[in-house]
């Protein structure tokens, strides 16, 4: 029976993802724009789904979304193994030290814990090209290589986690600078000149690969909670406290970091932090740098990076001084994230220890310790990694969930209260009961499924509302989402009025709880228990709900979000008569409410609606505004307007009209547009060479 690896990302980000591109591909579209998720969210800016890497897009034209997630972490592992294994092998390594490099690197701890997000394994297993690329310039002169590392620097940025691209610049521009700082071939402004235009190449070729990924997402991280970058505090999770660094020598001895924490105890530590790159290579990495540190030479650049990485993943004052003096780097959280580069230069390092190790013995004896050293470390990580991810039948997770059978049209918005505190408290009972098989570990994902948790829309075919499903939350939603959650007091909570409006505003009609809903605009629908030993499942739905295109006569003004809410939530806010706009219009008819919308199409990218006015209003749309929108009135364009903090209005005057919105959006073809000139070109110059 076919199976997949199962996480809490997988389950929430990376398969709904995959799954959404597979559909969109195979339907001749692509997913930059998703209606299921968050009222609307611009799906491929996010990111993290790697939708424009070469491996996503070719797996997913050939392949379901289960198999495109298991051969995309087969491709990553195989894909990180053989380009350290290259790189090294050009720096002088033996065949016997690369492969064991290239293990060290490619099945670490940080790379098996990071299995479940496919956007790190995308970006990560890239590292080993860049630094061929630019030793293969150092040692030859031969700025095509430089061409190549640029290449490999765009893919980990298709790859969709910017933070890795972001410190690869940095560690390769110190590797250059450290081996420049021995040629002697030109003077020093000479050596500054060709800094400048080696650097403007590989930036250059690098960017304009990747820029049909990170222009997108440039344009959406203004209006998401990233905006400004973070704060200092939340910068620093997940932290990596000086106890893990145990992790190196042992890294279940803390707990096991994927049964017994995996993201929600601990603040997120021990799984995020786990380092191992197995017992012999990390001695021959100690014995290497002890031995290469005091010699000029990439051992000594090594053993410098690693020492340097631990410093900045461990929070010392280092990590500081970068936080306020780098630019870019407090748009980044984590500095656990720092380990990667650690673990790459223990790798490195390992191989090196090794062949320094074998000049100490005679040919034969050395060949029979190399290949002891390599088979004690890949007992040993298999031992590791061995069962770090349980799987589940393919077939038995694709069953629709039972509420998904109540909610008929899938146009109609779901709210699902406490899926992630539900998901944390199961693992916790499953810890603390001792209950350690497939099934027991399975239960929490299941009931994570079955309520609809973050990332179900795409896999089953609903609509959500709340904004809990990336790191790129949008502000404006993030307010109401906040808005939206209720107290529970004794497994129960009271829908006030105020709240309610809140909900309507968002076209929620549905909600979903582990608890009771009480209040008069509430109403209960159903009970389930769709888990065994699972909690219950209540199924509730809002009195008097709005569809997502209403029309409204009355107008309220508000540009700050804080008088936006409290505008909202007051007694005289009907959100039936009334939208909230963020700036001064013309006053609309109240007979304007009476007014009929029909749905003709409802595409991810493109809505027409047929609107019968009784008076003049505005048509409210219940989905993200949002840049690259387009909104057309009869035929003629118009402006959208920022309606109830979030959503998008135009005004219609009487009459019978058809409204088209569009998402166009000029980014995606400027960045199209450069990435596709610059693969052309560079494809032109490579048939020159």
């Amino acid at each position: 029976m076919a199976t997949e690896p199962m996480g809490c990302d997988i389950i929430s980000v990376t398969f709904p993802a995959l799954t959404s591109l597979e559909h969109s591909l195979k339907q001749g579209t692509f997913p930059l724009w998703s209606s299921q998720l968050c009222c609307g969210f611009p799906l491929h800016a996010w990111g993290e789904g790697s939708f424009c890497h070469p491996f996503s897009l070719v797996l997913a034209l050939l392949f379901s979304a289960p198999q495109v997630l298991n051969l995309t972490v087969l491709l990553s592992f195989a894909t990180a193994g053989f380009l350290m294994m290259l790189y090294v092998r050009h720096i002088g390594l033996s065949r016997q030290a690369a492969f064991l490099s290239a293990c060290a690197f490619a099945f670490s701890g940080y790379a098996i814990q990071e299995l479940e997000h496919t956007d790190h394994l995308l970006t990560l297993c890239w590292i080993g090209l860049v630094f061929y690329g630019w030793d293969k310039y150092l040692s030859s002169g031969l700025r095509r290589w430089i061409v190549l590392a640029g290449t490999a620097w765009a893919l980990e940025i298709l790859g969709g986690y910017p933070a890795i691209p972001y410190y690869t610049f940095f560690a390769v521009a110190a590797y250059v600078a450290y081996g420049w700082k021995s040629e002697r071939r030109y003077k020093a402004h000479r050596k500054a000149f060709d800094w400048m235009i080696n650097a403007a190449i590989f930036v250059g070729v690098g960017v304009s690969l990747s820029a049909v990924q990170w222009v997108p997402t440039l344009e959406l991280v203004p209006f998401s909670l990233r905006s400004g970058g973070l704060s200092y505090e939340k910068g620093l999770v997940p932290t990596y406290p000086w106890s893990n660094l145990v992790n190196w020598v042992a890294p279940d001895f803390l707990g096991d970091a994927w049964r017994e924490v995996k993201g929600f105890d601990r603040g997120m530590e021990a799984w995020e932090n786990v380092s191992y790159i197995g017992l012999a290579p990390l001695f021959l990495a100690i014995f290497e740098l002890v031995q290469g540190i005091r010699r000029p030479g990439r051992s000594r650049f090594f053993s410098v990076l690693f020492l340097v990485c631990l410093a900045l993943a461990l929070e010392t004052p280092l990590y500081r001084v970068l936080w306020w003096c780098l630019p870019g780097l407090r748009f980044f959280r984590g500095t656990s994230r720092f380990l990667l580069f650690a673990v790459f230069s223990a790798a490195v390092l390992a191989g090196m220890g090794l062949d320094r190790l074998m000049t100490h013995f005679p040919r034969k004896k050395a060949r029979t310790i190399a290949v002891a050293f390599i088979a004690l470390t890949l007992i040993d990580l298999w031992w590791y990694g061995r069962d770090h991810y349980f799987t589940v039948s393919i077939e038995e997770w694709l069953r629709p969930p039972q509420v998904a059978q109540i909610i008929r049209d899938p146009r109609v918005r779901v709210g699902s209260f406490d899926t992630m505190d539900l998901l944390s408290s199961m693992h916790r009972q499953t810890i603390s009961m001792g209950l350690h098989s497939p099934e027991d570990q399975a239960r929490p994902y299941y009931v994570f499924k079955e309520f609809l948790g973050a990332g179900a829309e795409l896999v089953w075919n609903l609509h959500g509302a709340w904004n809990n499903w990336s790191a790129l939350c949008l502000k404006r939603l993030k307010l109401l989402n906040d808005a939206s959650f209720l107290a529970v007091v004794n497994k129960q909570v009271t829908l006030l009025p105020s709240v309610a409006n809140v909900l309507r505003v968002q076209s929620i009609e549905f909600l979903i709880a582990p608890w009771t809903i009480t209040g008069p605009d509430c109403q209960f629908i159903q009970r389930l228990d769709p888990v065994p030993g699972g909690p219950t499942l209540f199924v509730h739905r809002l009195k008097n709900p709005l569809p997502r295109a209403f029309v409204v006569g009355e107008t309220l003004t508000a540009s700050d979000p804080g008088l936006l809410l409290k505008q909202m939530t007051s007694d005289q806010f009907d959100p039936a008569r009334t939208v909230i706009l963020e700036k001064t219009v013309p006053a609309g008819d109240p007979e304007a409410r009476g007014s009929q919308v029909s749905w003709k199409k409802d595409d991810a990218r493109e809505v027409d609606l047929d609107v019968d006015m009784k008076g003049a209003g505005y048509l409210v749309l219940a989905d993200t505004y949002y840049p690259g929108w387009q909104a057309r009135v009869d035929g003629q364009e118009t402006e959208i307007l920022r309606a109830n903090s979030n959503f998008r209005a135009v005004s219609l005057p009487r009459g019978l009209h058809q409204v088209n919105f569009s998402y166009r959006p000029w980014s995606m073809k400027i960045a199209l547009g450069l990435t596709l000139t610059s693969l052309l070109t560079l494809s032109c110059w490579a048939l020159t060479l």
